[in-house]
């Protein structure tokens, strides 16, 4: 009998092992050690934005209709809206809407992953997270939102990258361990 699939596709709430030393102790070891009854298949990469990600769909056309897909992939176009302005904010939105469909050909199970909060005012934050909640909606997807996800606890930034460049917040120990507990819940939902 073929196992199903459980994919991780995305940025670094996914491929984060570099940061904030937390080594092998990542989303994707810490799943296939869990739940053995299914393949986890990690496409994940650090940096990615929604345009890297759309020239990349072609490499996911293995998905089937039984596989879960968790989806993390937007926060690092926000970072450059908010910091470096040359991301249009209509564009995270309109890459998002393409990305998601693209998945939708292959699975309904799609879980859309809304970041934990970084480099914005709560308020801001929130303008953020209900548009992306709208949005997913909107498209008939399941999210999990990291939004009580505590700083410095749950996630923080990482002193040794802050020298080389500007980075976001990554998954400290704790934050993966709660993670991937919500990750599971979803999982057993479906099967």
């Amino acid at each position: 009998m073929t196992k199903n699939n459980i994919w991780l596709i995305g940025d670094s709430i996914f491929d984060h092992k570099k940061f904030n030393n937390v080594g092998n102790y990542t989303v994707f070891k810490l799943l296939k050690s869990e739940i053995k009854k299914y393949n986890i298949i990690d496409k994940s990469q650090e940096g990615w934005t929604t345009d890297q990600l759309i020239n990349k769909l072609d490499k996911f056309n293995l998905i089937k209709e039984t596989d879960i897909i968790f989806l993390s992939i937007g926060g690092n176009d926000i970072v450059e809206y908010i910091f470096k302005k040359n991301q249009k904010f209509d564009n995270i939105f309109k890459n998002l809407i393409i990305i998601i469909n693209y998945f939708k050909k292959y699975t309904n199970k799609i879980y859309f992953i809304i970041p934990y909060i970084y480099f914005i005012s709560k308020k801001k934050y929130n303008v953020i997270i209900n548009f992306l909640k709208e949005l997913m909606d909107e498209l008939y997807i399941n999210y999990i939102s990291l939004e009580d996800f505590i700083l410095n606890l749950d996630y923080k930034l990482d002193e040794s990258m802050q020298k080389n460049k500007m980075d976001s917040p990554h998954f400290t120990i704790n934050g993966v361990t709660k993670f991937v507990n919500l990750l599971t819940e979803e999982i057993f939902e479906f099967y």
